[in-house]
């Protein structure tokens, strides 16, 4: 009889353990239902984030790209009127008198393209050094 008596409790106690564990995820359920509105509020929210610093970090490489290319020209207007500077120098050191419309001047760096070639002469023909009307100087 002990040994039916130990097989009731134990049959007992697996049945309050059936009985409670429905309960247990019943509640656990509960509050995961409560918190899934404000995780996925969250969720978006951090995705609207994201995508203002996805669009911030496009504008700045943006950016970037375009200072890039500024400082190329730059540099290539340094090397420009430093080989203009050189000119000049080994002018004045021959002593050679030196025509100034013969001689680009360095605040016309940005329209060599129409300028024509400094040792060139033109027979009769007077050469326009100034900028075309149109031009930009940004």
């Amino acid at each position: 009889m002990d040994n039916l008596e130990m097989l009731m409790l134990k049959k007992g106690e697996n049945i309050n353990q059936l009985q409670s564990d429905p309960q247990a995820s019943t509640k656990e359920l509960t509050v995961t239902r409560g918190i899934l509105p404000k995780t996925s509020e969250e969720r978006y929210m951090m995705w609207e984030e994201v995508k203002k610093y996805n669009e911030k970090n496009m504008l700045l490489n943006s950016e970037v790209n375009t200072l890039t290319k500024k400082i190329e020209t730059l540099d290539e207007d340094m090397l420009l009127k430093e080989g203009q500077i050189t000119t000049l120098k080994d002018t004045i050191e021959r002593n050679k008198p030196f025509d100034p419309p013969e001689v680009l001047l360095l605040s016309d760096c940005h329209h060599l393209w129409q300028l024509p070639p400094i040792n060139e002469k033109l027979s009769g023909k007077q050469i326009n050094f100034a900028p075309p009307a149109a031009a930009s100087f940004t």
